[in-house]
């Protein structure tokens, strides 16, 4: 799962004033120009606190107190990335201090629920790895073959000789469905597999 697009919100807890942005990131370089862009967006905040993870299985991940006691920003808004499922994120946090003092639990509460909130809101993409597939067929088996591919997603039918269809599907398996169809005779070419996103 990931984010569609660029989302924030904004809170206010014991007058303090919390904007939170959350983003798609693929690299390091790319998390951290965007920190730093939103810290220009605010020049006179009291705190930018941030965090992002990157990778597939979270294999890169750093965040950021700005200030902030120790483990109280940066860390909570880490774990509300990674809690939330979402790969390729990257969130930063402003404060604009309102004069009241949160105290360690106070901040860790603020800073994760702002996160966990922002995301929960935020619009969502579903990634799926799909495989592309050509089949050329005779004439008489293209009804045959067409009922088999009825789940899937055919992107272009050519009738030349045969019938070449070209379709996409999200399982490997029906290779093996078309084999047993056609007794072997006539087996799909994968052309390629490529991970596509889908709204939520």
């Amino acid at each position: 799962m990931q984010l569609e697009k660029e989302s924030t919100q904004q809170y206010v807890i014991e007058k303090s004033k919390f904007i939170t942005y959350v983003n798609r990131c693929f690299d390091e370089q790319e998390a951290r120009s965007y920190i730093l862009s939103i810290k220009k967006l605010h020049p006179k905040a009291n705190h930018c606190c941030s965090a992002f993870i990157i990778g597939e299985n979270n294999e890169l991940t750093r965040s950021s107190d700005d200030g902030e006691p120790s483990s109280t920003a940066g860390m909570p808004i880490l774990a509300s990335l990674k809690g939330s499922g979402i790969k390729n994120i990257v969130a930063v946090v402003v404060r604009y201090f309102g004069g009241i003092k949160l105290g360690t639990g106070g901040l860790i509460r603020a800073y994760s629920g702002c996160v966990s909130d922002t995301l929960a809101k935020a619009d969502k993409l579903d990634t799926i790895l799909m495989y592309f597939y050509q089949i050329n067929i005779p004439y008489s088996l293209q009804g045959k073959i067409t009922y088999a591919l009825k789940n899937e997603i055919i992107l272009n039918t050519e009738y030349d000789i045969d019938v070449i269809i070209d379709f996409m599907s999200e399982s490997c398996d029906i290779h093996q469905i078309l084999k047993e169809l056609t007794s072997g005779k006539y087996l799909p070419n994968l052309i390629k597999s490529k991970i596509i996103e889908r709204k939520l």
